[in-house]
């Protein structure tokens, strides 16, 4: 390799052990250097690739930084008018660690109404239900399993159903899911508090929420929120 390779390799290995908000930076810094990378080795390519994968892990965090601070702002949160899919998004961004290493996230989002709410608030709600889901999904299933949210307006109601191929919930359980520190979670894994909170928030804006599962097939969690009138 020239020079341009020698200085550059060094870079490659410290974009590749740092954390990926650097990346913006040594971009930069390449820029910068105006490094010239051996044509037709491979090697262009390979740094190029690392770089852009590094930007969008960059990208990423921004936004679940900015996630994070709307997520804990919500009890300040007076309610408006809320774009549920940005919501929905939001709560993605930060689930994605555990949904990614579980199963293959889908999206089936129709033409909907804003909604009443608070976006943090509603964030709470859809980052619970989507750890959820991703939990019910066994690690060593991944590739057969999906995690799905699908969205539709109907009379004057937003639909958001989030669908898990996951273990499913029995039916001596099912009707105690949303009570008040009742969990199937192992001990120390769960508080059993999520699920009573989604409950809360949903019903507070006027909504409902439900469930339906089979045991060993998976199961749907359904919010129902009312179109914002604003």
């Amino acid at each position: 390799a020239d020079q341009s390779s020698e200085e550059a390799l060094p870079l490659l290995d410290q974009l590749r052990s740092r954390h990926s908000a650097d990346a913006d930076g040594i971009l930069a810094w390449l820029r910068y250097r105006q490094l010239k990378l051996p044509e037709g080795s491979g090697f262009d390519q390979t740094i190029q690739r690392t770089l852009q994968e590094a930007a969008e892990g960059a990208n990423r965090v921004r936004r679940i930084v900015r996630d994070l601070r709307s997520f804990a702002r919500a009890d300040d949160e007076a309610l408006q008018a809320v774009d549920i899919h940005e919501v929905i998004d939001a709560a993605i961004d930060i689930a994605d660690n555990e949904i990614r290493h579980r199963a293959r996230l889908e999206k089936d989002y129709g033409e909907v109404p804003a909604v009443r709410g608070a976006p943090g608030r509603l964030t709470q709600v859809f980052l619970n239900l989507l750890v959820n889901a991703a939990h019910a999904i066994p690690e060593e299933a991944y590739g057969d399993q999906f995690i799905k949210v699908a969205t539709r307006a109907e009379r004057g109601n937003v639909y958001i159903d989030i669908s898990d191929t996951g273990t499913g919930i029995s039916d001596e359980i099912i009707d105690r899911i949303f009570d008040p520190f009742f969990t199937t979670k192992a001990q120390g894994m769960g508080t059993g508090l999520g699920l009573s909170i989604c409950h809360g928030i949903v019903t507070g804006l006027g909504g409902e929420i439900k469930v339906q599962s089979r045991i060993g097939e998976g199961s749907t969690f359904s919010v129902m929120l009312p179109a914002s009138d604003v």
